[in-house]
């Protein structure tokens, strides 16, 4: 009996390993006549083009091998075979299958590539577009905080402390202090950053004057410098590290 059960076991684990494997042919076999790996790897290169365009001081050959690294066709592949799987049964894979092998079906197969592609370009050129909007509205908000703060700068902070000037850049607001009392070479640097770091990140995170620049994803920088006019130290917070 149990020679039996174990017969029909294997029978059965075969059965379904042939039935997965099957599975797998034609989901392969409808990306080849989809082409869905060219249209896949237009894309990427698009938006490797689109990234280094935007982007002129970035390093190119970083920003390809960290795409072919994070998204390239095989480390997608599976992923892809498995979605087409989930999406369609056999026989649907097998009708649409034999219809993309007909004259039609080519003629369909063979112009998605180009379609695919002028898609992407045009819906990245609309998100460039709104991006850019967008930011030089910010800029100008940014620099209007900045004029208003620099009307009443230099200002004592405390008795050791002289705000200086702000300043906005690249969705940064930059802050420069002076220690009026203290030159580059009487300050440990390490330790100011470190004495310094959660006073003016709990300012950032939870002030209401901090609001619009935690609202808008601003960096803020605060850079210290001696009373000679070397820099000490520079304070970094990201406002998206707040949430």
């Amino acid at each position: 009996m149990k020679k039996i059960l174990l017969f029909i076991y294997v029978i059965l684990i075969t059965n379904i390993f042939a039935e997965k494997n099957k599975s797998i042919e034609l989901a392969n076999e409808y990306i080849k006549v989809t082409k869905l790996q060219v249209v896949f790897e237009d894309t990427i290169n698009t938006l490797i083009i689109q990234t280094i365009n935007n982007n002129p001081n970035i390093n190119q050959e970083e920003v390809t091998k960290y795409y072919n690294k994070v998204m390239s066709w095989e480390v997608v592949k599976d992923t892809i075979i498995k979605t087409t799987n989930e999406a369609f049964t056999d026989d649907e894979l097998k009708e649409i299958i034999r219809f993309l092998k007909t004259p039609i079906g080519q003629t369909y197969s063979n112009k998605s590539p180009w379609i695919s592609s002028e898609i992407t370009k045009t819906l990245l050129k609309k998100v460039d577009s709104i991006q850019k909007t967008t930011l030089d509205k910010l800029d100008k908000e940014l620099n209007t905080i900045v004029n208003n703060l620099n009307k009443n700068l230099p200002m004592m902070i405390d008795s050791e402390t002289r705000a200086d000037s702000t300043l906005a850049l690249n969705k940064h607001f930059i802050t420069k202090y002076t220690l009026i009392n203290y030159n580059q070479e009487q300050i440990n640097s390490t330790e100011l950053k470190k004495t310094l770091l959660e006073p003016l990140t709990n300012t950032v995170c939870t002030g209401d004057s901090m609001k619009f620049f935690r609202d808008n994803n601003v960096t803020c920088q605060y850079i210290y410098y001696g009373n000679k006019g070397k820099k000490i130290t520079t304070i970094t917070i990201e406002p998206f590290k707040c949430k």
